[in-house]
């Protein structure tokens, strides 16, 4: 997480144990240009992957090293949806 520590994102994967889970990987993609940010937290579980969460938002630049951030939707995507 480079640019916010996203404490919701965090939280989910400091609790993912409860549901029997892993997280192997957090990404934070951030386009300024497009002004969007998206927070996306991989879940495995025994090893093999197991689904994906993902947190979007938009953001403005505020100032020199200043950003806003503005969530607009979340959504968890089980492999057992997939198949």
């Amino acid at each position: 997480m480079l640019w916010t520590t996203e404490k919701e994102t965090l939280f989910i994967a400091e609790k993912s144990a409860w549901f029997g889970k892993e997280v192997p990987d957090i990404l934070q993609v951030i386009d300024v240009s497009e002004g969007t940010i998206n927070n996306v937290i991989e879940f495995s579980q025994d090893g093999v992957p197991d689904g994906v969460f993902f947190v979007t938002g938009t953001l403005q630049v505020e100032g020199p090293q200043r950003m806003g951030f503005k969530f607009t939707g979340a959504q968890y995507r089980s492999r057992r949806q997939e198949s």
